[in-house]
Protein backbone atom coordinates (compact mmCIF):
# COMPACT_ATOMS: atom_id res chain seq x y z
CA UNK A 1 0.00 0.00 0.00
CA UNK A 2 1.56 3.30 -1.11
CA UNK A 3 1.40 6.31 1.17
CA UNK A 4 -0.05 9.42 -0.47
CA UNK A 5 -0.21 11.80 2.48
CA UNK A 6 2.64 14.34 2.68
CA UNK A 7 3.50 16.56 5.61
CA UNK A 8 3.05 16.17 9.33
CA UNK A 9 1.25 13.21 10.90
CA UNK A 10 -1.37 15.34 12.61
CA UNK A 11 -2.12 19.02 12.97
CA UNK A 12 0.39 20.21 15.57
CA UNK A 13 0.34 23.91 16.42
CA UNK A 14 3.03 25.99 18.10
CA UNK A 15 0.67 26.76 21.01
CA UNK A 16 -0.03 23.07 21.71
CA UNK A 17 0.93 21.69 25.12
CA UNK A 18 1.78 17.98 25.00
CA UNK A 19 1.63 15.71 28.02
CA UNK A 20 5.04 14.00 28.07
CA UNK A 21 4.95 10.97 30.34
CA UNK A 22 6.32 8.43 27.87
CA UNK A 23 10.05 7.71 28.39
CA UNK A 24 12.14 9.88 26.10
CA UNK A 25 14.67 7.06 25.75
CA UNK A 26 11.99 5.06 23.90
CA UNK A 27 11.30 5.72 20.24
CA UNK A 28 7.64 6.64 20.87
CA UNK A 29 8.48 9.42 23.32
CA UNK A 30 11.63 10.49 21.48
CA UNK A 31 10.32 10.64 17.93
CA UNK A 32 6.59 11.22 18.35
CA UNK A 33 6.78 13.76 21.19
CA UNK A 34 10.22 15.32 21.68
CA UNK A 35 11.13 15.58 17.99
CA UNK A 36 7.66 16.85 17.06
CA UNK A 37 7.70 19.49 19.79
CA UNK A 38 11.15 20.69 18.75
CA UNK A 39 10.12 20.77 15.09
CA UNK A 40 6.92 22.78 15.62
CA UNK A 41 7.85 24.78 18.70
CA UNK A 42 5.16 23.48 21.01
CA UNK A 43 5.43 22.92 24.75
CA UNK A 44 6.12 19.66 26.60
CA UNK A 45 4.54 19.13 30.00
CA UNK A 46 7.05 16.71 31.53
CA UNK A 47 5.91 14.07 34.02
CA UNK A 48 8.67 11.87 35.50
CA UNK A 49 6.52 8.81 36.13
CA UNK A 50 3.03 7.83 35.02
CA UNK A 51 0.22 7.85 37.54
CA UNK A 52 -3.34 8.86 36.69
CA UNK A 53 -3.25 11.61 39.30
CA UNK A 54 -0.01 13.09 37.93
CA UNK A 55 -1.28 13.12 34.35
CA UNK A 56 -4.72 14.51 35.20
CA UNK A 57 -3.18 17.20 37.41
CA UNK A 58 -0.82 18.25 34.61
CA UNK A 59 -3.62 18.39 32.04
CA UNK A 60 -5.70 20.63 34.30
CA UNK A 61 -2.80 22.81 35.53
CA UNK A 62 -1.11 23.35 32.16
CA UNK A 63 -4.25 23.32 30.01
CA UNK A 64 -2.67 20.57 27.94
CA UNK A 65 -4.06 19.99 24.46
CA UNK A 66 -2.49 16.65 23.44
CA UNK A 67 -2.07 13.41 25.35
CA UNK A 68 0.10 10.60 23.93
CA UNK A 69 0.27 7.25 25.65
CA UNK A 70 0.12 3.48 25.48
CA UNK A 71 -3.17 1.57 25.90
CA UNK A 72 -2.65 0.76 29.59
CA UNK A 73 -2.40 4.48 30.34
CA UNK A 74 -5.75 5.16 28.70
CA UNK A 75 -7.34 2.32 30.68
CA UNK A 76 -5.83 3.57 33.96
CA UNK A 77 -7.06 7.11 33.37
CA UNK A 78 -10.58 5.85 32.70
CA UNK A 79 -10.71 3.78 35.87
CA UNK A 80 -9.27 6.45 38.17
CA UNK A 81 -11.88 7.12 40.90
CA UNK A 82 -11.29 10.90 41.07
CA UNK A 83 -11.46 11.42 37.29
CA UNK A 84 -14.71 13.49 37.41
CA UNK A 85 -13.07 16.10 39.67
CA UNK A 86 -10.59 17.25 37.01
CA UNK A 87 -11.15 19.84 34.29
CA UNK A 88 -9.87 18.19 31.11
CA UNK A 89 -11.66 20.42 28.61
CA UNK A 90 -8.40 21.74 27.13
CA UNK A 91 -7.57 18.37 25.51
CA UNK A 92 -8.25 18.27 21.78
CA UNK A 93 -6.64 15.03 20.64
CA UNK A 94 -5.12 11.83 22.04
CA UNK A 95 -2.62 9.53 20.37
CA UNK A 96 -2.13 5.86 21.17
CA UNK A 97 0.70 3.53 20.18
CA UNK A 98 2.93 0.75 21.44
CA UNK A 99 0.20 -1.87 21.04
CA UNK A 100 -3.32 -2.03 19.67
CA UNK A 101 -5.70 -0.29 22.04
CA UNK A 102 -8.64 -2.53 23.03
CA UNK A 103 -11.88 -1.47 21.37
CA UNK A 104 -13.81 -1.00 24.67
CA UNK A 105 -11.07 1.26 26.03
CA UNK A 106 -10.97 3.39 22.87
CA UNK A 107 -14.77 3.76 22.79
CA UNK A 108 -15.07 4.56 26.50
CA UNK A 109 -12.21 7.06 26.47
CA UNK A 110 -13.54 8.94 23.46
CA UNK A 111 -17.02 9.11 24.99
CA UNK A 112 -15.79 10.21 28.42
CA UNK A 113 -13.24 12.78 27.21
CA UNK A 114 -15.14 14.01 24.15
CA UNK A 115 -12.19 13.65 21.77
CA UNK A 116 -10.75 11.13 19.36
CA UNK A 117 -7.82 8.78 19.80
CA UNK A 118 -5.59 8.72 16.73
CA UNK A 119 -3.96 5.31 16.67
CA UNK A 120 -0.67 4.60 14.94
CA UNK A 121 1.73 1.74 14.45
CA UNK A 122 5.49 1.47 14.29
CA UNK A 123 8.65 0.16 15.89
CA UNK A 124 12.15 1.29 16.74
CA UNK A 125 13.38 -0.05 13.41
CA UNK A 126 10.99 2.28 11.57
CA UNK A 127 11.88 5.50 13.40
CA UNK A 128 8.68 5.21 15.43
CA UNK A 129 5.94 5.47 12.81
CA UNK A 130 4.89 3.21 9.94
CA UNK A 131 1.16 3.88 9.68
CA UNK A 132 -1.05 6.49 11.30
CA UNK A 133 -4.58 7.88 11.45
CA UNK A 134 -3.63 11.45 10.65
CA UNK A 135 -6.82 13.28 11.66
CA UNK A 136 -10.33 12.90 13.02
CA UNK A 137 -11.75 13.29 9.52
CA UNK A 138 -9.36 10.84 7.85
CA UNK A 139 -9.16 8.06 10.42
CA UNK A 140 -10.66 4.57 10.54
CA UNK A 141 -11.58 3.64 14.12
CA UNK A 142 -9.87 0.47 15.45
CA UNK A 143 -7.27 0.57 12.67
CA UNK A 144 -3.68 1.82 12.97
CA UNK A 145 -4.13 4.03 9.93
CA UNK A 146 -2.50 4.25 6.52
CA UNK A 147 1.15 4.22 5.48
CA UNK A 148 2.79 7.57 6.13
CA UNK A 149 4.29 9.71 3.38
CA UNK A 150 7.49 8.40 1.81
CA UNK A 151 6.82 4.79 2.80
CA UNK A 152 5.17 1.60 1.60
CA UNK A 153 3.56 -1.07 3.74
CA UNK A 154 2.21 -4.43 2.60
CA UNK A 155 0.85 -7.62 4.11
CA UNK A 156 2.56 -10.76 2.83
CA UNK A 157 1.46 -14.35 2.86
CA UNK A 158 3.73 -17.27 3.69
CA UNK A 159 4.88 -17.34 0.06
CA UNK A 160 6.22 -13.76 0.31
CA UNK A 161 3.53 -12.33 -1.96
CA UNK A 162 1.24 -9.41 -1.10
CA UNK A 163 -2.20 -10.46 0.10
CA UNK A 164 -5.47 -8.86 -1.03
CA UNK A 165 -7.44 -6.73 1.43
CA UNK A 166 -9.88 -8.21 3.88
CA UNK A 167 -9.85 -9.71 7.40
CA UNK A 168 -9.71 -13.19 5.88
CA UNK A 169 -6.28 -12.35 4.45
CA UNK A 170 -4.02 -12.00 7.50
CA UNK A 171 -0.28 -12.05 6.91
CA UNK A 172 2.98 -10.49 8.05
CA UNK A 173 3.29 -6.71 7.87
CA UNK A 174 6.34 -5.61 5.88
CA UNK A 175 7.43 -2.07 5.13
CA UNK A 176 10.04 -0.06 3.26
CA UNK A 177 10.87 3.60 2.77
CA UNK A 178 12.72 6.51 4.29
CA UNK A 179 11.62 5.50 7.81
CA UNK A 180 13.35 2.10 7.83
CA UNK A 181 16.68 1.54 9.58
CA UNK A 182 19.85 0.61 7.72
CA UNK A 183 20.48 -2.41 9.96
CA UNK A 184 21.39 -3.64 13.42
CA UNK A 185 24.72 -2.35 14.72
CA UNK A 186 27.50 -4.96 14.44
CA UNK A 187 24.93 -7.70 13.76
CA UNK A 188 24.84 -8.51 10.05
CA UNK A 189 23.10 -11.83 10.64
CA UNK A 190 20.14 -10.19 12.39
CA UNK A 191 20.03 -7.52 9.69
CA UNK A 192 19.95 -10.10 6.90
CA UNK A 193 17.15 -12.06 8.56
CA UNK A 194 15.07 -8.90 9.07
CA UNK A 195 15.00 -7.92 5.39
CA UNK A 196 13.84 -9.29 2.07
CA UNK A 197 15.43 -6.89 -0.36
CA UNK A 198 14.61 -3.49 1.10
CA UNK A 199 11.42 -4.75 2.79
CA UNK A 200 11.63 -4.92 6.60
CA UNK A 201 9.82 -7.83 8.25
CA UNK A 202 8.01 -6.46 11.32
CA UNK A 203 6.94 -9.77 12.84
CA UNK A 204 3.42 -8.40 13.24
CA UNK A 205 0.35 -9.99 11.67
CA UNK A 206 -2.41 -7.91 10.17
CA UNK A 207 -4.57 -7.09 7.18
CA UNK A 208 -5.66 -4.12 5.10
CA UNK A 209 -9.24 -3.13 4.46
CA UNK A 210 -10.44 -2.04 1.03
CA UNK A 211 -9.51 1.59 1.73
CA UNK A 212 -5.91 0.90 2.71
CA UNK A 213 -6.26 1.06 6.51
CA UNK A 214 -4.11 -1.43 8.39
CA UNK A 215 -5.39 -3.60 11.24
CA UNK A 216 -2.92 -5.39 13.53
CA UNK A 217 -4.23 -8.66 14.97
CA UNK A 218 -1.29 -10.57 16.48
CA UNK A 219 2.43 -11.36 16.30
CA UNK A 220 4.25 -14.22 14.63
CA UNK A 221 6.00 -14.78 17.95
CA UNK A 222 6.26 -13.15 21.36
CA UNK A 223 8.94 -10.55 22.08
CA UNK A 224 10.54 -9.75 25.42
CA UNK A 225 11.32 -6.06 25.52
CA UNK A 226 14.78 -5.89 27.09
CA UNK A 227 15.27 -5.21 30.76
CA UNK A 228 11.72 -4.00 31.21
CA UNK A 229 10.60 -7.61 31.00
CA UNK A 230 7.31 -6.76 29.31
CA UNK A 231 5.79 -8.60 26.40
CA UNK A 232 3.90 -7.12 23.48
CA UNK A 233 1.05 -9.04 21.92
CA UNK A 234 -1.32 -6.80 19.94
CA UNK A 235 -4.88 -7.99 20.26
CA UNK A 236 -8.38 -6.66 20.06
Amino acid sequence: MNADIPGRLFDVQSDDIVITVLPLVHVFGLSSILDICVRFGCTMSLIPRFTPAAVLTAIQRDRATIFEGVPTMFADLLSYPDLPSYDLSSLRVAISGGASIPTPVLDAFEERFGLVILEGYGMTETASTTTFNISEDERRPYSVGKAIWGTQTQVWGSDGRPLPPGPEHVGEVVTRGLHVMKGYLHNPEATASAFTGDWLHTGDLGYFDEDGFLFIVSRKKELIMGAAGTTYTPAR
